[in-house]
C-alpha cells in the first residue's frame, strides 16, 4: 500500500486518469502493464490458497482479487487522491485497514472450518 500512496506514484495516477480520453492508449498501457498484472497475480495466487483448502473454492479469483484490492486500497487511495498527497494515512492506519480488510475477505472466502457432530 505504501508503494501506491508515494507522492509521485499518485500524481502519475491522477495524470493518467485525468487525460484517459485524449490518451486513452496511455490508459490502458498504465491498466494493462501495471494494475492488471498485479490483480492477476494475486488471482492466481488466491486460487493456490483455495486449492490448499485456505478459501472456499474461488470460482472467480479474478474477481476475489478485485474484492480484496478494494477493501485493502479503496479508502486510503480515495484519501490521498482527493484530499492530497500529504493526506495519506500513517503506516498504522494503513495497517489497521489492511488487518480490516483480511476479516472482512476472509468473512467472506475463508474455509469452512469443519463440522463437529
Amino acid at each position: 500500500m505504501t508503494g501506491l500512496l508515494r507522492p509521485d506514484v499518485l500524481q502519475l495516477r491522477r495524470l493518467v486518469i485525468a487525460e484517459a480520453d485524449r490518451f486513452p492508449e496511455v490508459a490502458r498501457a498504465w491498466y494493462e502493464r501495471g494494475f492488471g498484472p498485479a490483480l492477476s497475480t494475486l488471482g492466481q495466487a488466491l486460487r493456490r490458497l483455495a486449492d490448499r483448502g485456505h478459501l472456499r473454492d474461488l470460482d472467480d479469483p479474478a474477481l476475489a482479487a478485485y474484492q480484496f484490492a478494494g477493501l485493502v486500497m479503496y479508502q486510503p487511495m480515495n484519501q490521498a487522491m482527493f484530499a492530497g498527497t500529504t493526506q495519506v494515512p500513517a503506516e498504522g492506519e494503513l495497517s489497521r485497514i489492511a488487518h480490516a480488510a483480511v476479516t472482512v475477505f476472509l468473512a467472506a472466502y475463508g474455509a469452512q472450518p469443519p463440522h463437529k457432530p
